[in-house]
């Protein structure tokens, strides 16, 4: 809910901050996150006291089970680095709002396609976040695009070309 969507909110003025840190390279700010994620989840591992029965499980000697880890870790870097490239070229506002957009957008396929109910408050949700973030990328571009022409009109008055 309201806390999700703060986080959400939180994380990605963070990384914003993050990428200025780093020299604005999305892959230095995924080996700093990854470095403080390991140390902070350390402890929390040790401290549930689940690391021996982690430990004796019997999937760890399972190739299949190291293989749908190792394709999920790669899926979750590239997802990172993606978001990360995404407010490295925008803003945390733009991110957040493709997000919302992504899940509303499953939402609605989750009911064409597979027949999942949903309240009519739940409907009216989805259209409004799918009317409102196509809203917002139609002022972006346009406003992207207002820019671009001025741009060009200040170097073309420049070069003395009409």
């Amino acid at each position: 809910g309201v806390a999700s969507s703060a986080t959400v909110a939180l994380y990605s003025l963070a990384s914003k901050r993050g990428l200025e840190e780093v020299g604005r390279s999305s892959f230095r700010l995924m080996h700093y996150t990854t470095f403080v994620g390991l140390l902070l989840l350390l402890p929390v591992v040790h401290l549930s006291g689940e690391l021996p029965g982690v430990m004796a499980s019997p999937q760890l000697s399972s190739k299949l089970f190291w293989v749908f880890n190792t394709i999920a870790a790669v899926c979750g870097f590239g997802i990172n680095v993606a978001f990360f490239n995404l407010i490295n070229s925008s803003s945390p506002l733009t991110a957040h709002i493709v997000g919302c957009a992504k899940a509303a957008l499953q939402a609605w396929l989750s009911v064409m396609i597979f027949g999942n109910v949903v309240s009519p408050l739940n409907a009216l949700g989805i259209v409004l976040t799918l009317a409102g973030s196509s809203l917002y990328s139609l002022e972006r571009h346009l406003t992207s695009a207002k820019e671009g022409d001025a741009k060009l009109a200040k170097t073309a008055g420049k070069t003395g070309r009409k």
